[in-house]
């Protein structure tokens, strides 16, 4: 079986799971993080939202490249206060985001799959 090569430059944005890569279950993958460093056996270390270091390393198979949610300056990270709407499509709900720190100009739509965190959709059904 091949292996896939992944490689993160320092200041990517990542998801990182506890998963080993493999494991029957679904992988539940959380940040996003961003990169620091990666070692010589090409695990990498990470830093969280308020810039303190996770406490281990990850290998690439633990990692995801995280969607940038905006198209701004990618040293980052965007957080959402809070969901406004939603809406029924065909691909599913959608949910009117509004982002921390940014005017409504830049609200956004996100299906349910584009959350890193399901907590605040469980609020906002509450």
């Amino acid at each position: 079986h091949s292996h896939q090569i992944r490689d993160f430059q320092p200041g990517t944005y990542v998801m990182a799971t506890e998963d080993t890569p493999g494991s029957k279950l679904e992988a539940k993958y959380h940040g996003p993080y961003k990169i620091l460093s990666c070692s010589t056996n090409g695990s990498y270390m990470l830093l969280n939202p308020t810039a303190e270091i996770l406490p281990h390393w990850y290998s690439p198979g633990q990692l995801k490249q995280a969607m940038q949610a905006l198209d701004a300056r990618n040293d980052e990270l965007y957080e959402i206060e809070k969901i406004l709407d939603h809406l029924i499509s065909d691909e599913g709900v959608l949910y009117m985001v509004k982002w921390k720190g940014y005017n409504s100009s830049y609200n956004q739509q996100l299906k349910y799959e584009q959350f890193d965190s399901t907590g605040i959709i469980e609020k906002y059904w509450k």
